[in-house]
């Protein structure tokens, strides 16, 4: 919510920007949305919890359900179901929190805005999004492999290392963590940017 503040803050001002936009986003974060940001983790955190219940369901059932057939179809439906839930859920969420960034409302109000957004502009925040993912993927890619690049050529100048196997996974491990914390906050960006324009488009034509 933080990152999503500065780069709204950014869009919505006229003139020239603020100094310090993240910090003082978070500042806006910490003081006055901690509560929205609770309730939204704790919708996620319930849904999970009713999918660990039906693992564990799955679990204990395992030779009933090799006798019934049933039982079985109907557990791995509700998992289904469930785990699309989930992710129908993070995905409101998520964008219930840039709302809450760009407008200051609460966490059921953003939410609102979110389903009024995507049944106006669903097929543009579709492809924007479809899009976007791409291009983070590609970042992702052309990341890791700079820097896998370079840690080989690197690695070739040492001497005494018997295998540059081991270094160089741990290099391709280290720069796709590194590399999807940085693009994700680019993805966040962007998913801003694109809201705060649906809103701009709503409100200002």
């Amino acid at each position: 919510m933080a990152i999503c503040g500065a780069f709204a803050e950014w869009y919505w001002t006229q003139g020239q920007p603020e100094s310090m936009p993240v910090t003082k986003s978070l500042w806006r974060t910490v003081r006055y949305h901690l509560g929205t940001i609770a309730f939204g983790s704790l919708l996620i955190a319930i849904v999970q919890f009713i999918r660990f219940i039906l693992e564990y369901i799955d679990s204990q059932t395992k030779k009933l359900q090799e006798k019934n057939k049933g039982l079985k179809y109907l557990l791995i439906c509700l998992k289904c179901a469930v785990a699309c839930f989930e992710r129908c859920v993070k995905y409101l969420t998520r964008n219930a929190y840039i709302i809450v960034s760009i407008q200051g409302v609460g966490f059921c109000s953003a939410g609102m805005a979110v389903f009024n957004l995507l049944s106006k502009h669903g097929a543009q925040i579709a492809m924007s999004s479809t899009i976007s993912a791409f291009l983070m993927f590609l970042g992702k890619i052309v990341i890791m492999g700079g820097c896998t690049v370079i840690g080989f050529l690197w690695l070739d100048t040492l001497t005494g290392l018997s295998s540059p196997v081991l270094p160089l996974i741990c290099i391709l491990i280290l720069s796709y963590c590194v590399g999807s914390a940085f693009l994700y906050v680019y993805d966040l960006g962007i998913e801003t940017i694109l809201i705060s324009y649906c809103i701009d488009l709503e409100e200002n034509k």
